[in-house]
């Protein structure tokens, strides 16, 4: 019975924990996201429309973020939603980071 009981509270543990894990996850991509943007544009590798764009759609992101949040609630479907739009924001600034246009072009 007391084997049970630890697990028991164990798994609860480790589910609470989880949640700020995740949580914290999502605002540290934001960061590394924000760090890659910086660097693309010391590298010159971005340019000025494409660091525009980019910021606007990390701005729409975290609006998003906000909503989900204001309830006092961000469910896993939210959660699942904010993943996917910071995964395409990722693949957008790989794709600007890479491809052909250079600072001074636009």
């Amino acid at each position: 019975m007391m084997k049970y009981l630890q697990s028991a509270v164990a798994g609860l543990l480790l589910c609470s924990m989880l949640g700020a894990v995740q949580a914290e996850s999502i605002n540290e991509r934001q960061y590394q996201q924000d760090v890659r943007i910086a660097k693309g544009v010391r590298s010159g590798a971005l340019t000025h429309n494409e660091v525009q764009s980019l910021r606007s759609e990390r701005r729409e992101i975290r609006q998003t973020e906000r909503q989900y949040r204001a309830d006092g609630r961000f469910t896993q479907a939210e959660r699942v939603a904010v993943r996917h739009d910071l995964n395409k924001l990722s693949r957008d600034i790989y794709m600007q980071k890479h491809d052909d246009d250079v600072r001074g072009k636009d």
